[in-house]
């Protein structure tokens, strides 16, 4: 196994264990959520575990800004819930959940180094997309698709493979695979009036531009 590739390996294995950590976080925050403001106070002890685990697999720890309102909002909730407010509870818990999602996702793109690892994100997040809308993404023939699906080595065009499986993890908290699709063929001032897909084909400045774009859309 090659350096690179065993970092690859281990970026992977890292996204595992941030995903175990924000799916646990995650439920803990729930049961907070759930407990009735007029029984006894909520026990947080369970997701403060789960936050400090969480602590240790982050990149940066508590120094990574969500991570730090991760942990503000994990107290507020707990205020929250004590005082009765149901309806604030359920709010604070929408945002911990977003904030989770936000977190989980940089975990994600950690892993593309390897544009094959990118390639297979964006075809699985793109389940609809035939080869000719790939090839159209990625700026490459469809021969190319077929090769790289086949496990052909990604190198020609390697930076935008990258790009394009960022911007498409950005937008599944918001589209579906089809409406994935039609975003990167809708016009829009955000990018001149161009199309997120006339866009990436401008060079780096066009893929910064969309990139930027769909960081925006995913807050």
């Amino acid at each position: 196994m090659t350096g690179a590739t065993m970092m690859s390996a281990t970026r992977s294995e890292g996204s595992v264990l941030v995903r175990a950590s924000v799916d646990r976080l995650g439920r803990a925050i729930d049961e907070v959520a759930a407990v009735d403001g007029a029984g006894p106070e909520p026990d947080v002890s369970a997701a403060i575990d789960a936050l400090l685990d969480l602590d240790d697999v982050v990149p940066g720890g508590l120094q990574n800004p969500d991570l730090k309102d991760l942990l503000r909002l994990t107290v507020d909730l707990r205020k929250a819930v004590h005082a009765g407010d149901q309806a604030r509870a359920m709010e604070l818990c929408a945002y911990c959940r977003l904030l989770l999602r936000r977190i989980f996702d940089h975990s994600l793109v950690a892993t593309w180094d390897d544009p094959a690892a990118a390639f297979a994100q964006i075809t699985g997040a793109l389940s609809t997309a035939s080869i000719k809308d790939l090839a159209r993404l990625l700026g490459v023939s469809a021969k190319t698709i077929s090769t790289w699906r086949a496990g052909g080595r990604i190198e020609r065009g390697a930076p935008r493979v990258r790009a394009v499986a960022e911007i498409v993890q950005l937008l599944r908290s918001t589209f579906t695979a089809s409406g994935s699709l039609q975003w990167f063929d809708t016009e829009t001032e955000h990018l001149g009036g161009r199309t997120p897909a006339q866009a990436l084909s401008a060079g780096p400045t066009g893929i910064a531009d969309v990139t930027d774009f769909a960081r925006r859309i995913h807050g």
